[in-house]
């Protein structure tokens, strides 16, 4: 009898831990931020807005210095097609510059229309809403002055 009770005492036990409460198990994340419970404060649109001053524009800075700096002769880069002015539309770094100025604007977009909805004080959302449409202007320039002039050339 006594087998019996500790194989079943045993059973339960082994039973209750391997279960748990809804409550523990089900709750947000509170070491990290979601749309949801971001800008909230503003301090946190401020946070929001200033990778737009770094991230998104990776490639772009890093072709244009490099293209930049060879085409001009600064920099010799061997048999580069910047070096001798060949580049055509399909060289990798020129999409990826193009790539990154489109990543811009939609960063922009997003950061913009999450803050629509911030509670955070108005005159910091509208200050931070600015920021993200000079970035997202900023990066239209590029390609609507490369486009425009292109268009202008045309028979």
């Amino acid at each position: 009898m006594k087998q019996y009770i500790k194989a079943l005492a045993l059973g339960l036990l082994t039973a209750g831990m391997l279960t748990s409460c809804d409550d523990f198990l089900d709750r947000p994340a509170e070491s990290s931020y979601n749309a949801d419970n971001f800008y909230q404060t503003s301090d946190q649109c401020y946070a929001g807005v200033n990778y737009l001053y770094n991230s998104p524009w990776y490639d772009f800075q890093r072709g244009f210095i490099k293209v930049g700096e060879v085409m001009s002769g600064n920099y010799y880069w061997g048999s580069s097609p910047y070096l001798n002015f060949s580049v055509n539309g399909n060289d990798e770094d020129l999409k990826n510059m193009s790539y990154s100025l489109w990543a811009v604007i939609g960063h922009s977009n997003t950061v913009y229309n999450s803050l629509k909805k911030s509670p955070a004080d108005p005159a910091v959302v509208n200050q931070c809403m600015g920021e993200c449409l000079i970035w997202k202007a900023l990066a239209t320039m590029p390609m609507s002055t490369t486009t425009s002039s292109l268009l202008s050339k045309r028979p």
